[in-house]
């Protein structure tokens, strides 16, 4: 940390400045994730009668041209601090990995999050209180038919503090609820698998013949207008020998053009001959599938195999000639005699 009061708070100032540009929102994946342990942002949910269910995200149907009101409830659950919100729409995009998130409230809005108004963008909730906030969606006239994801996020305006050695840094919290919005309209699900790739790697015991390993890489993308989730299944076989190899696994869902980029790592793979590698995505509207290849050989075992060949032939050969030059019996008598 610089000695200089005027760089210690510039890189203090350059810190905080990094962590609210790069500030995460909180991905709700079922109906406890929008809810950090202090406040939670879910769907305003009227009592009609006992034993109703909570909505855990909003899920509106959608006509162009024509919106749409509901309420969304913040809710303070701390015991003696009052916090300020800003409140604000945003759109939502499947991250590298595929897991959900929400553009930044300096994102540009394009779909979603431009076609949420909420009442107010701003609310003070005191402790262990809950404020319910009306909005409309407002689809355009040209909305296209399908699936449109966003976020109602609630961001707390006074930074939390922590202290790490002699640094002070400040951070933003956020907390999001989801808004699946589904367009009138033909529906067309699909999924593709693309950039499918594999490579081996191989030890000294691989070179010399014994089992590698095998890395697969795939994108799983959404080429459709519904939000889908599915199931890869990688079965990776050796031409020559061994077994074949099975994983499984989710794939996270998949917004509309969202992917996931999957990495799956196989072992004990026999290194002989040309491997292939077949990724199979079932979701609920079907499969689709894609293959790759790629050359699993033990250069080492083989190189060694053909040295000792090569020595083998090389000893043979001089043998031969030593046998073809050697005098015959008669002749060697006569040299002695003279």
């Amino acid at each position: 940390m610089p000695r200089h009061p005027a760089l210690r708070v510039a890189l203090l100032a350059a810190i905080i400045t990094a962590i609210a540009v790069g500030l995460p929102l909180a991905r709700p994946e079922r109906a406890s994730a929008a809810d950090n342990g202090l406040w939670s942002v879910f769907p305003t949910t009227a009592p009609t009668g006992p034993g109703q269910l909570a909505r855990p995200f909003f899920q509106p149907l959608l006509t162009p041209g024509v919106p749409v009101q509901d309420s969304v409830t913040i809710t303070n659950k701390t015991p003696d601090q009052t916090i300020n919100f800003d409140l604000y729409a945003a759109d939502a995009f499947n991250t590298r990995e595929g897991g959900y998130a929400s553009r930044r409230p300096t994102d540009p809005k394009r779909e979603m999050g431009a076609w949420i108004s909420l009442l107010v963008d701003n609310v003070t909730i005191p402790p262990q209180r809950a404020v319910d906030v009306p909005f409309t969606i407002s689809p355009p006239p040209d909305a296209t038919p399908g699936d449109h994801a966003g976020s109602i996020v609630a961001l707390n305006t006074t930074p939390t503090v922590s202290h790490k050695g002699s640094l002070t840094v400040r951070s933003i919290q956020a907390v999001g609820t989801r808004v699946y919005g589904r367009v009138a309209g033909p529906l067309a699900p699909r999924l593709d698998v693309t950039e499918l790739q594999v490579s081996s790697h191989a030890g000294v015991g691989g070179l010399l013949g014994g089992s590698v390993d095998a890395d697969v890489a795939y994108r799983v993308v959404n080429t459709g207008n519904v939000r889908l989730t599915s199931t890869a299944k990688l079965t990776v076989s050796p031409m020559i020998g061994g077994a074949t190899h099975v994983k499984t696994l989710r794939v996270p869902e998949l917004l509309p053009r969202g992917s996931a980029v999957v990495h799956q790592r196989v072992s004990g793979i026999v290194p002989v001959g040309r491997l292939t590698a077949r990724v199979t995505v079932t979701s609920p509207v079907g499969k689709t599938t894609a293959t790759s290849s790629t050359w699993v050989v033990p250069w080492l075992l083989i190189a060694i195999i053909a040295v000792l060949v090569l020595v083998l032939w090389y000893w043979r050969r001089r043998r031969r000639r030593k046998v073809g030059v050697a005098p015959s019996p008669p002749e060697r008598e006569a040299v002695l005699a003279q």
